[in-house]
């Protein structure tokens, strides 16, 4: 055999044919790894606001306050009927010269009598004025409204006009502001009597 001769120059490229048919699907790949998370979005807006739900148990009842300071003195009341004519008052001094007499003086012997006809109250006493047809050992008492009643002065008083003092204490304490009945035993030798005033201190 002879010898290969030399191979010719590569011709030019021909046109490229049609393409072909797509080929099959080939298997899922294997899942790649998880990315990076996202930034946060924006906040969504506020929904409706829910039902109110049911009212919960009463709760148990708190002590009770204290107590507030007293009120202001009512206004005073109006001014009460006149009470009946109390006895008759002891008799007189009229001058007669050099002499005095008594006036309305009767020969009958009555049993001795006191009556209380006027009260003085002041920022440290009430005084009680009351007359005596005759010498007799005289009380006075004090009741507070609705308290009970006690001794605050004696004295001897003599016929005629009289004083007793109350020196607005009770009990060693000062007396608070109100309402108190006073009342004025005599006793003497013949006869016990009784009279009542109001005063408000």
């Amino acid at each position: 055999t002879g010898a290969v001769g030399a191979f010719g120059a590569t011709g030019a490229v021909g046109a490229t044919g049609a393409t072909g048919a797509t080929g099959a699907v080939g298997t899922t790949g294997t899942t790649g790894a998880t990315g990076a998370t996202g930034a946060v979005g924006a906040t969504g807006a506020t929904g409706a606001n829910g039902a109110n739900g049911a009212n919960g148990a009463p709760g148990v009842t708190g002590a009770n306050g204290a107590n507030g300071t007293p009120g202001a003195n009512g206004a005073n009341g109006a001014t009460g009927a006149n009470g009946a004519a109390g006895p008759a008052g002891p008799a007189s001094a009229v001058g007669t010269g050099n002499r005095l007499v008594l006036s309305g003086v009767s020969r009958v012997r009555t049993q001795t009598t006191g009556y209380a006809f006027q009260t003085r109250v002041s920022r440290k006493a009430v005084t009680v004025r009351y007359v005596l047809t005759g010498k007799a050992k005289v009380t006075l008492l004090v009741t507070p409204t609705g308290r009970k009643t006690r001794v605050v002065a004696s004295a001897t008083g003599r016929r005629g006009l009289n004083a007793i003092r109350w020196n607005r204490h009770l009990g060693g304490w000062a007396a608070p502001r109100g309402s108190y009945t006073l009342t004025v035993l005599y006793r003497a030798k013949d006869a016990n009597r009784t009279t009542r005033v109001k005063v408000r201190i």
